[in-house]
């Protein structure tokens, strides 16, 4: 029953008092929170969805480093309204909230508060066999006072998810991931049409994975005939630069372990060796089926490891082709490491292109007593039919990433040549230098909790030296309040040097020249725990040879758990010299939450660009966790007419079924909090061994 505040005041009392509850048998752990609150009736209780962001609500959370490597770790979410998240804890920087585990949990509002029921079986999770003691924290917040309290490492220096300073769970003895053996068969199968070409097809195609943990630290997966259609679809963006966005990937069996193979602390940057979204997804979209796949990760002793390996389905242009990607990474000391990688084949050419690359990794939570520093440097060639030089990319960078004094500094050089088949390199024969600072101050008895003040400079050119691009931005301040209202300033100066034309919009070209520019932008955001809730952005200033004028803004309206409506509209209002264009895109999102485990999500898109509405329905019931029916519309619209004309679309109904193989005798297990019988989490517990 003993918490620490860390938001507002480090090291504070926690405004209400929170009993935490901590058990296991040989099949699962179990963990209760009961949470007092005087005003019961001012508890934010809005989100039951599955993978909302709970942090919008008063909520529990909780990460579990099973290896005890104080890396990485498993992290689950419960809000008192019975939404919950999960996720993967990656190197103490990175939450891949995509991956999903099976587990259950329940909340009850009362007259004292609120309580929360969470049960996870051990088949969830990987952990060393043998190893007794795990890393443990757990966090309490309450939306209405932005507070949070946490049981271990309570510092605002560190985020919740660095497990280098958690808290131990001792004692963990006799457990069990009985054979260790999951089957999930699937099928999907409903209509598809394309207007245009006036052609109506239906689809069926039956799916399957395997996982089988030969060791509890090790997990292998097969796949078969794999199939996508429940992921989210992507977000449309507006891109007025020279080079490729980044999308993240929502692919299941691409996200699971996915960590394993992160390299060098890159992200979504320019460089990166794998990228999964380059399987399976062709340049325009379109799905490219996924024949058969094996994945196997794991950790032994101080050795982490990845192997992957798919076969894509024909393409017209390329064939049938088979990728692959291996990865290792041995642990040093207490948070740091060093890894190699490689990839071989390429899925948009005739090719079998190759990578390999090394990193390094050193980082301590001790610089200066308790401050954080990090050193990254990575190394990568690539080996492409038809070149022979300059086909390396290689970086060093340092963090200092501490809540008062913040920063970044990164040097970087991609080669004209390096071209990673199965990863993410968007500009290319660059030298790409940043550096980035904030410093934060946090007045004490003030409305404002954080004052920041900074810069973000980045500064591009070729590799012999010559100015390419440069972007300095100056946080002229940046003020959050105690409920979780901030608003911010910025000033930019950009320079472009332009060698070639360059197409910004359809029909407006800019020629080759040097370009400079200065924007001003403010950026405003209202607290999630107010009913309506506003986020904005508005820009203005110079843009190559003219001007440019952006508004963004998103309205969110949560009356309740059972509604969610939003509404988001981007426009950028252009004048150059060469011409003069507007872009506007409109996304509405419609979410209906029956229960925590029925759903009904619909997003809706416009682009006036395209002059096209896509629109995406999907209905879900989780009927237990890893036995999921899903019912997905997605249909295509075209607006460039007076009036509205279907093109592409499909209706699918997809059920997933996950068959649990335990070795043990018995009707399953129960759990003392109520939460019932757990043979959903491991059915047919029967004589037998299934």
């Amino acid at each position: 029953d003993r918490l620490i505040q860390v938001e507002p005041t480090e090291g504070g009392e926690p405004s209400e008092r929170t009993d935490i509850y901590i058990a296991y048998d040989r099949d699962a752990l179990y963990i209760g929170a009961r949470c007092w609150y005087d005003e019961p009736e001012k508890i934010v209780a809005k989100l039951m969805g599955r993978d909302a962001n709970i942090t919008d609500d008063d909520r529990i959370a909780i990460v579990i480093d099973t290896f005890h490597d104080h890396r990485n770790a498993f992290f689950f979410q419960i809000g008192a309204a019975g939404g919950r998240r999960d996720g993967l804890v990656q190197n103490n920087r990175t939450l891949r909230i995509e991956w999903d585990a099976i587990w259950q949990s329940r909340s009850t509002i009362d007259e004292n508060g609120w309580t929360a029921e969470v049960a996870i079986p051990f088949k969830s999770l990987n952990f060393a066999p043998g190893k007794t003691e795990w890393g443990f924290n757990i966090l309490r917040g309450i939306r209405r006072r932005n507070e949070t309290a946490r049981w271990s490492a309570a510092y605002q220096n560190i985020s919740f998810i660095d497990v280098s300073e958690v808290g131990h769970l001792a004692g963990i003895e006799g457990i069990t991931q009985g054979w260790g053996l999951d089957l999930r068969p699937g099928l999907s199968l409903g209509p598809r049409w394309d207007r245009p070409i006036d052609r109506n097809y239906s689809k069926v195609e039956p799916t399957g994975d395997v996982f089988y943990k030969p060791l509890p630290s090790v997990t292998a997966v097969v796949t078969a005939n794999t199939d996508f259609s429940e992921a989210g679809v992507d977000e449309r963006r507006v891109n007025l630069t020279r080079f490729d966005l980044f999308f993240p990937e929502t692919r299941q069996f691409f996200l699971q372990d996915a960590g394993i193979f992160d390299f060098g602390g890159l992200e979504d940057e320019n460089g990166i060796p794998f990228f999964s979204r380059r399987i399976g997804i062709a340049d325009d979209g379109d799905e490219i089926p996924l024949r058969a796949g094996i994945k196997t990760t794991g950790r032994i002793g101080r050795w982490n490891f990845g192997l992957f390996d798919v076969q894509m389905g024909s393409d017209t242009d390329v064939g049938r082709k088979n990728l692959s990607v291996g990865r290792i990474f041995a642990n040093l000391r207490e948070e740091s490491g060093i890894g190699v990688i490689a990839t071989h084949g390429n899925p948009v050419a005739s090719g079998s292109d190759t990578l390999v690359g090394a990193d390094l990794r050193l980082r301590t939570s001790h610089a200066f007593g308790n401050q954080i520093a990090e050193l990254n440097a990575w190394y990568q060639r690539s080996d492409v039919n038809g070149t022979s030089d300059k086909e390396s990319a290689y970086s060093a960078e340092f963090e200092y990433p501490n809540d008062r004094y913040n920063g970044v500094l990164r040097f970087v050089e991609i080669q004209e040549n390096f071209s990673p088949a199965l990863g993410f390199a968007n500009r290319t024969g660059i030298r790409d230098y940043v550096a980035n600072f904030r410093y934060r101050t946090r007045p004490v008895e003030s409305l404002i909790r954080t004052v920041d003040f900074g810069w973000d400079g980045r500064v591009v050119t070729d590799t012999t030296n010559n100015l390419e691009s440069v972007d300095a931005r100056l946080n002229l301040v940046d003020l959050a309040d105690q409920v979780g209202d901030s608003i911010s300033l910025h000033y930019r100066r950009v320079h472009e040097r332009l060698r070639a034309p360059f197409e910004i919009f359809p029909g407006v070209v800019l020629p080759p020249d040097r370009y400079d520019w200065n924007r001003i932008e403010l950026e405003f955001e209202t607290a999630v725990s107010r009913p309506l809730q506003l986020i904005g952005l508005i820009g203005f200033g110079d843009f190559f040879s003219g001007t440019r004028r952006d508004l963004d803004f998103t309205l969110a309206w949560r009356p309740s758990r059972y509604l969610l409506a939003q509404l988001e509209y981007e426009e950028n209002r252009v004048r150059l010299d060469e011409g003069d264009f507007t872009t506007r895109i409109g996304r509405l999102r419609l979410n209906l939450y029956f229960s925590p485990d029925i759903s009904w999500e619909t997003f809706a898109q416009w682009d006036a660009t395209t002059d096209t509405i896509g629109m995406n329905s999907r209905l879900r019931w989780i009927i237990r966790d890893g036995r999921e029916l899903f019912l997905i519309w997605n249909q295509g619209v075209d607006t460039s007419g007076n009036d509205f004309r279907g093109t592409r679309g499909e209706v699918t109904a997809k059920v997933v079924w996950t068959f649990r193989f335990c070795a043990f005798i018995g009707s399953g297990s129960r759990s003392a909090a109520g939460l019932g019988d757990l043979d959903g989490l491991c059915p047919g517990a029967v004589p037998g061994g299934v």
